[in-house]
Order: C-alpha cells, then sequence, then structure tokens
C-alpha cells in the first residue's frame, strides 16, 4: 500500500489476503479466482487492488469491502504472472504472461 502499512498476498485457492504491516492482522479475503493467484498490487493512490491470476483474468478490489469491481476475461491465453499499475494514472494496468513462442 502508498502509506506502507498494509500489505496483500496471493493463495493457490484463488484468493488474496490483505494484513496489516506492522502486526500481522489479517484485514480482508478477497475470493474470485478460479485457481492460483499469481500477482497483484495496490493502486497508486491505494483505493483499489489489480490481481491476476492462473485463470487468465485480471480483477479489479475495493480493499475496504472486499468487493469485486470488474473483472477482465481471457487477458492471456495462459495465467496472468504480472501486472502493474501505473503510478500516475491508478486505472492503467499492463499486465503480462510467460509465452514459450517468444522465445522460439
Amino acid at each position: 500500500h502508498s502509506k506502507g502499512n498494509a500489505v496483500i498476498a496471493g493463495s493457490r485457492d484463488g484468493t488474496i489476503w490483505m494484513w496489516l504491516a506492522h502486526n500481522g492482522q489479517c484485514l480482508q479475503v478477497f475470493a474470485g479466482h478460479d485457481g492460483a493467484v499469481s500477482t497483484g498490487s495496490f493502486t497508486s493512490d491505494g483505493k483499489l487492488i489489480a490481481t491476476g491470476g492462473e485463470d487468465g483474468t485480471v480483477r479489479i478490489w475495493a480493499p475496504k469491502t472486499g468487493q469485486c469491481k470488474h473483472v477482465f476475461e481471457s487477458v492471456h491465453e495462459g495465467l496472468v504472472t504480472c501486472l502493474a499499475v501505473s503510478s500516475k494514472d491508478p486505472e492503467l494496468v499492463l499486465t503480462g504472461t510467460f509465452c514459450e513462442k517468444a522465445f522460439l
């Protein structure tokens, strides 16, 4: 989180967990991915979380409520392996995946 007080981590069961960094208190559990969650980030303003997973989707979450605000389906043919949120525009998310064809 931009304030440095919260961290998130994805899980193999399709959930994302958010904790207070200083004491480990669980603040929220986000559920919705079909399969492991491989990447995630807070937006620069801290108002949203973007996550990606092996289901090929990118999901946008409200940290305070745990509600999924939007699902981007079929973002990649395979799993979403990385993402980055723009520091200047919190609505801009760049995603990536491993593609064997790129190395042939």
